[in-house]
């Protein structure tokens, strides 16, 4: 009996360790479970809050970027302005209000045809229609009227724009070119003005040339018809000395007509002008000039008494200067005539300022800007300096 109980107690013991190994099985499995939902939730926390900073960085920029856009769109030294369809303008930066010497909540919902000029507000209309229609982009200049009736000359950059649905809009570029037009209207003033002086000073040397020339050869041809071994000897070297100064005369007059203008440039063209220039300097100032034309088209009469002028004043000053020797250069481009003059080391060169001569930089800028071209210097090897000037070729036109 006693060896029966002492035999069932393991089996009670073990029947007591099932059961708590049943009870203390669920608790462990809940616990589990609870733990890897909180670190998921910490997990989801820790992306949530990198969202949450990515999108304030995200934010941040898309501030910044709309606050230089801000600035770029309202301070642009452009006006840009936004049409509707009917020309109304929806969209202005403050540089077409102060263009148009307005606030600009004043023009906003107003017709943009109300502030150009009436002389071109037919012209405008037609222009808005069609860049409305094709959706190119076109360019026009129009007068627009400021704030107290004032006009200004603007360039119009024009883009039609197809929006979703119907709607279509005009984006427009405004360029105030007043400052320009003003000193193109100078410059043209300027240009005429130094084409009637310069037909003045040809009318003046071909009377030097016809009326005081003539009559110098006249007297020489006169002096040499006399019997000049009949004379005395006193005669006779008074008669020499008399043509030694009519030579001397014709001589200041054919100079003085060539000065005031090259009639040869008339007569023979710019080719042998030039060459006959670059002679002459050769002789007075002993600095060796070549000459080289290429093309074969003439320019118009004026430029081709501006490109001698520029070519005598810099042959001139350069010669003064230089070593030895100067190139000078007409080449013809299909839409601008070249004029380059190049000139081996200056006697004294030690500036590195490419400048070609007291006043002469300054000279030259002011009559190449005069008949609207364009000038530029550069250094060449071995110290040589070149000049060269850029002309809008204008065709001649013959009746």
């Amino acid at each position: 009996m006693l060896t029966r109980t002492i035999q069932a107690r393991p089996a009670v013991a073990s029947a007591g360790a099932k059961r708590r190994a049943r009870t203390a099985t669920p608790l462990t499995a809940d616990a589990a479970s609870l733990q890897a939902l909180v670190h998921e939730l910490h997990v989801h926390q820790v992306e949530l809050e990198q969202q949450n900073e990515e999108l304030r960085r995200t934010q941040d920029e898309l501030a910044s970027a709309r606050d230089r856009f801000v600035d770029l769109f309202d301070f642009a030294p452009v006006g840009y302005l936004t049409l509707d369809r009917d020309g109304r303008i929806m969209e202005a930066n403050l540089t077409v209000a102060a263009v148009l010497g307005v606030e600009r909540q004043a023009i906003l919902d107003r017709s943009f045809l109300q502030y150009v000029a009436t002389h071109d507000a037919d012209r405008w209309q037609r222009l808005r229609a069609r860049a409305m229609r094709s959706g190119a982009a076109s360019r026009t200049e129009l007068a627009l009227r400021r704030q107290g009736a004032k006009l200004l000359h603007a360039q119009l950059d024009c883009l039609g724009v197809a929006r979703p649905g119907p709607v279509t809009q005009l984006r427009i570029a405004l360029t105030d070119i007043s400052q320009r037009e003003l000193a193109e209207k100078n410059r043209r003033i300027a240009s005429s003005s130094n084409d009637a002086r310069e037909s003045e000073r040809r009318e003046v040397a071909y009377r030097l040339h016809e009326d005081l020339g003539q009559r110098l050869s006249a007297l020489k041809m006169s002096l040499s018809a006399l019997p000049v071994s009949a004379l005395a000897a006193e005669d006779r070297a008074v008669a020499r000395a008399m043509d030694n100064e009519l030579d001397q005369a014709l001589a200041i007059v054919r100079r003085i007509s060539t000065d005031l203008h090259p009639l040869m440039l008339h007569n023979l063209g710019l080719g042998a002008a030039l060459q006959w220039l670059a002679r002459d300097v050769t002789k007075r100032l002993g600095v060796r000039v070549d000459v080289h034309l290429d093309g074969d088209a003439p320019a118009s009469e004026s430029q081709n008494i501006a490109i001698y002028r520029l070519a005598e004043m810099a042959m001139t000053e350069m010669a003064r200067e230089v070593e030895a020797h100067i190139q000078v250069a007409v080449l013809q481009r299909p839409h601008d005539v070249v004029l380059q003059l190049e000139c081996d080391r200056y006697r004294q060169s030690q500036s590195p300022d490419l400048d070609f001569g007291p006043g002469l930089v300054e000279a030259m800028r002011d009559q190449v800007h005069l008949i609207g071209g364009r000038l530029e210097f550069s250094e060449q090897p071995e110290g040589a300096r070149r000049m060269t000037i850029m002309l809008p070729f204008v065709r001649a036109h013959f009746a």
